[in-house]
């Protein structure tokens, strides 16, 4: 069963880093970003924000990986400020 999900896991990041690629490649990511570090940061951070998720029984954690991912570090021009805290607010 373990190999399974650690499977599942590795396909799931390999999916990621081929957006991510595909990102660079457009131009909207830098050109030194590690695909396949961030994808698995990300998925990571996202398996973690539901779980917190899920032991809180709120939806506080999800919105804040969101906002952290979408509006900061993944944003087209960054809006990462001091601290790496998000300038925009979701």
């Amino acid at each position: 069963m373990r190999k399974r999900i650690s499977a599942s896991f590795a396909r799931w990041q390999r999916a990621i880093a081929a957006v991510i690629e595909q990102a660079v490649t457009q131009k909207e990511l830098p050109t030194d970003t590690d695909s396949e570090a961030l994808a698995g940061f990300l998925l990571n951070s996202w398996e973690g924000a539901l779980l917190r998720s899920q032991a809180d029984k709120s939806d506080a954690p999800l919105e804040a990986f969101l906002r952290y991912v979408f509006d900061g570090l993944l944003a087209k021009e960054s809006k990462v400020g001091a601290g790496g805290k998000p300038t925009a607010t979701h």
